[in-house]
């Protein structure tokens, strides 16, 4: 594709050089340039593509979309945008001929249950529809492969590469997580949606946003869409800042939830440790689900799929055949098989609120058993992330648990024990109940020792880092996942 071509209709301020070059590759990162291809420099936390510009010429690049102005000693082919990532994503969508048109495409954001939800709708859309791709936290799948995930939501030139892919390989539709980052940084700028989804939002990324009120705001774009796109909003009634969103937003809204006043509403709910039963409720009738997934979080997610569907005037004895085989999600309350006298969930819970419902969850699967087990967790926090959720979560673990086990989580650049006495200062300013604690900051440690005390009828919870299979201590990505480690300290017994 020509470059006048592959920017038609976009704004820039100015185009400095001469000359109409074949484009042959979209790139952001100058060691990915090859001949041919338009650079475009991106400014990110850590590093600004800016600085990267004659690397990128050196590399082959024949064309540079930048904010900057045109530096004096450059003879390049120019193009300056007043937002580069907006361009970015408006010339992609070209490059890869609009694929989002193509396709049923559900957007889903929120602090929780992105990553369920995303995984329910593949399974229904795929069974209503036809194949179904996915873009998420845990891995993207294109109906032809199955990719790792470095980030939820990737760049644009990504995200419609990943589209194109479906497309071609016969996908109908598609479901993609947007976080908030890739909201605020312009990744799904254009995507022409059918239905956005708003799950709930808690304290999260304020080491980014700043605020809960700046994270809100950014969630809130995905529902304030500029140009044609008019999606359906699927909207969670029983969460706060969905409540105002229904407000806020101008977009045709389905609600969900457990309320009378929801527009499709979950009710008769049973759970227990072998999975969950419901009756979902819409304008259209009642039908029943039964699924695999465990516990009161994942009949949100469940209803919100199902909120999805009736959006889409899906059938719904399909959309239950569906959710009854969707499997388990790898880190999300993902329980563990073994052969122990005691049940053990791995989950991603890293945020003082998700912390919180993963621990009244676990009580009530408990409870569900006809038990008096204990509940146990292994918990820690994220160095280089929000600091003031540390004593929350420390707060929570000795409140709701019976034995609260303070170790290490991803440390990054900071000291593992610095974090962990920020969270103690939570557990100590507890009065009333407050369950035995042991700070191991060893998390291969805290998980065998969490797996040695746990006694018959117990639930041993394992927190903060769900699927990934990896810690990050320093600069170094060490091995390590929470579902092996607790299998072999079972297997130890």
């Amino acid at each position: 594709m020509k470059l006048r071509e592959l920017f038609q209709g976009t704004r820039l301020i100015s185009i400095s050089g001469e000359g109409n070059p074949e484009i042959t590759g979209i790139v952001f990162d100058s060691r990915e340039v090859k001949q041919g291809n338009l650079f475009v420099a991106l400014k990110g936390e850590r590093f600004d593509g800016n600085e990267y510009i004659s690397d990128a010429v050196s590399n082959g690049a024949v064309a540079i979309l930048s904010e900057q102005p045109l530096p004096a000693d450059s003879n390049a082919l120019w193009l300056r945008s007043a937002n580069s990532r907006i361009t970015l994503a408006q010339v992609a969508r070209r490059w890869f001929g609009s694929p989002d048109e193509e396709l049923v495409l559900v957007g889903i954001t929120g602090t929780n249950g992105k990553t369920s939800v995303a995984h329910i709708l593949q399974a229904v859309l795929g069974r209503c529809l036809g194949p179904c791709g996915r873009i998420g936290t845990i891995s993207h799948n294109t109906g032809a492969r199955e990719i790792p995930a470095p980030l939820t939501t990737p760049e644009a030139t990504h995200i419609h590469n990943l589209l194109r892919e479906m497309r071609d390989s016969g996908c109908r539709s598609a479901v993609m997580e947007a976080s908030s980052h890739a909201i605020d940084r312009e990744r799904v700028r254009g995507l022409e949606f059918d239905v956005v989804v708003f799950t709930n939002l808690s304290r999260d990324h304020l080491d980014y946003h700043g605020s809960l009120e700046n994270y809100y705001r950014v969630k809130r774009r995905l529902f304030q869409p500029e140009g044609s796109s008019k999606p359906v909003a699927v909207i969670n009634v029983e969460d706060e800042w969905g409540r105002r969103l229904i407000k806020d937003t101008q977009l045709q809204t389905f609600t969900f939830g457990l309320t009378e006043d929801a527009d499709v509403r979950g009710s008769a709910i049973e759970v227990n440790l072998d999975g969950t039963r419901m009756k979902i409720s819409t304008p259209q009738g009642d039908y029943s689900v039964s699924s695999n997934l465990i516990g009161h979080p994942n009949a949100a997610n469940l209803l919100a799929a199902g909120a999805v569907a009736y959006a889409l005037g899906l059938d719904s004895k399909k959309v239950a055949a569906a959710m009854q085989e969707v499997p388990t999600v790898r880190g999300r309350l993902e329980k563990i098989e073994s052969q122990a006298p005691f049940g053990v969930i791995v989950d991603y819970a890293h945020t003082d609120a998700a912390l919180e419902r993963l621990l009244l969850t676990a009580k009530e699967l408990v409870g569900a058993s006809g038990g008096t087990g204990r509940v146990i967790v292994v918990f820690g926090c994220g160095g280089d992330r929000d600091r003031g959720k540390r004593p929350l979560m420390g707060r929570h673990a000795v409140q709701l648990s019976d034995m609260a086990i303070l170790t290490s989580d991803n440390p990054r650049s900071e000291d593992p024990l610095e974090i962990i006495r920020e969270v103690e200062e939570g557990m100590n300013e507890v009065s009333g109940h407050r369950a035995e604690h042991h700070t191991l900051p060893d998390r291969r440690e805290a998980i065998r020792f969490a797996i040695s005390v746990a006694g018959y009828g117990d639930l041993v919870l394992i927190a903060g880092k769900g699927h990934e299979d990896y810690q990050i201590v320093g600069d170094k990505r060490l091995s390590f996942d929470d579902r092996q480690e607790a299998l072999e300290a079972i297997a130890e017994l």
